[in-house]
């Protein structure tokens, strides 16, 4: 009987290092996909893209808008991004600024033109819509990857391709998600498809990214973002109109102080 019992405990012992040996696995893969996707994104110095956001409610309502995005790369990873709108006149001047970090959540102020007053993003608020938009303010920072776990879950078809499965957790507290699943293509490491669940682990959103172009810096970007909210039957579209890179932007350009010179 003591043997048997030792038998046991050592088929348990070996069951139990062979699951973590295989989450550790399954983990590793996912950062290196991830990584490599990140690449694909990455690779110059600071980019202006002007876009149209396109809301679109349940009965088939449409509402345009147009933004300017400005982003500048720094140190380690770390970003600075500037959002101002520009069209229509309702929505023009108002501004997100996102300084986006490493090792410590996101600053985010937004700039409200009436009152011409400059007002920080609390970390609770991250999940709130941005300006009625699917999007949050947390989908729109930066994620940088050291603020989430990533699994590997399988390899399945997504459309026309066949994509890497990553689950996507948060490591922080203040964000709207209990996970994302994440669909990037095998063939160039592009994500393709973005599912959301919610605190209840419930898919709450879908987000589509099409038509992919490689610029001559080597950096991939999509055309189009589609975000549909499947409680609210809703969908927001973010389509880039005119994009350039490395055009010579300052980082003083992107302090509190500049919203208030926005014009």
């Amino acid at each position: 009987m003591k043997i048997k019992r030792m038998h046991w405990a050592l088929i348990t012992s070996v069951i139990f290092l062979l699951s973590v040996n295989l989450e550790a696995v399954e983990t590793k893969i996912g950062v290196d996909i991830i990584r490599k996707a990140e690449l694909n994104a990455t690779g110059f110095k600071d980019m202006v893209n002007r876009v149209s956001m396109t809301l679109i409610n349940a009965e088939g309502s449409v509402s345009e808008r147009e933004m300017l995005i400005k982003i500048i790369a720094l140190d380690k990873g770390e970003s600075k991004t500037l959002t101002v709108f520009t069209k229509p006149s309702r929505e023009k001047g108002f501004a997100l600024l996102t300084h986006s970090h490493r090792s410590t959540a996101d600053d985010q102020w937004l700039y409200l033109p009436a009152s011409k007053r400059i007002k920080k993003v609390a970390s609770n608020n991250v999940g709130s819509s941005f300006r009625g938009s699917e999007f949050t303010y947390e989908d729109i920072a930066s994620q940088h990857r050291d603020h989430y776990r990533f699994d590997f879950i399988n390899t399945e078809t997504c459309g026309d391709k066949t994509c890497f499965v990553i689950d996507r957790f948060p490591e922080f507290d203040e964000s709207s998600y209990s996970k994302t699943r994440l669909y990037i293509d095998t063939e160039y490491y592009l994500v393709q498809k973005g599912e959301f669940f919610d605190v209840k682990k419930t898919l709450f959103k879908t987000m589509l990214a099409s038509n992919y172009t490689k610029h001559k810096n080597g950096v991939w970007k999509p055309e189009s973002i589609v975000m549909e909210n499947h409680n609210t039957h809703e969908k927001t579209e973010i389509r880039s109109l005119e994009l350039q890179f490395d055009v010579g932007l300052s980082e003083r350009e992107f302090s509190k102080l500049s919203l208030r010179k926005i014009r």
